[in-house]
């Protein structure tokens, strides 16, 4: 008889006898356990494996009677165990295991995390260019628009500037064609003037002409008389 056989059946011989408990939960091999999986409820059956410590079992009833549990291995084997080597929690060992895959799990997603938050901040250091760029660009297109704004004002109001110079060319056109109108009317009227001036004193002359000599005679015939 081996050494675990042999602390097997001190254990079953030192079992309390109680009553029997229907339930299917899960229990665990203890610590620093190498426990056999029987056909039956005692260590007369055959064993049909031996379950490390820290397995993880499905039990499915226990006799309190006889001290076993009855459970179902993960890969599908039922048989039974000493109840006395079931613990509800995984064991230290394997608790240990667990802990430090979840902190290397941990660990690859925390690093997993800073790769992404550098890669979230190199997309917000370039968003950031890209906002200044179009800001910048902005500032610049409303800066040709201010200037196009003043050029069309200014443009503006040469054409009105133009408009009223033009108003201004046509009135003093006008003027200028009035005056020059007057200017023929006056030039006539003068010509006609010197003409009826110039007639009036030929006719003077002429009447003068006429006139004096009758005078003359009139004035030797009273100086005769005399």
């Amino acid at each position: 008889m081996t050494v675990n056989h042999f602390r097997l059946f001190i254990l079953l011989c030192l079992a309390t006898v109680t009553g029997v408990a229907f339930a299917q939960t899960t229990r665990y091999v203890s610590d620093d356990l190498t426990i056999p999986l029987r056909s039956g409820k005692s260590i007369e059956y055959r064993i049909l494996a031996y379950l490390p410590s820290g397995a993880k079992l499905d039990l499915l009833e226990s006799d309190n009677d006889s001290g076993y549990s009855r459970v179902r291995t993960d890969k599908g084997t039922e048989g039974w165990v000493l109840t006395r080597y079931l613990a509800d929690t995984p064991s230290a060992r394997d608790q240990l295991d667990d802990a430090k895959k979840k902190l290397v799990n941990s660990q690859i997603q925390n690093n997993q995390l800073n790769d992404e938050l550098g890669k979230l901040k190199g997309e917000k250091s370039d968003m950031a260019k890209q906002v200044q760029s179009l800001t910048d660009e902005n500032r610049r297109l409303n800066q040709q628009l201010t200037s196009i704004r003043q050029t069309a004002s200014s443009a503006l109001a040469i054409d009105s500037e133009n408009k009223a110079l033009k108003s201004k060319a046509v009135d003093l056109e006008r003027q200028v064609q009035s005056y020059e109108q007057e200017n023929e009317v006056l030039k006539d009227r003068r010509n006609r003037d010197w003409f009826i001036a110039g007639a009036l004193v030929l006719g003077g002359g002429i009447l003068l002409g006429l006139v004096i000599p009758k005078l003359r005679v009139r004035r030797k015939s009273n100086w005769d008389t005399l």
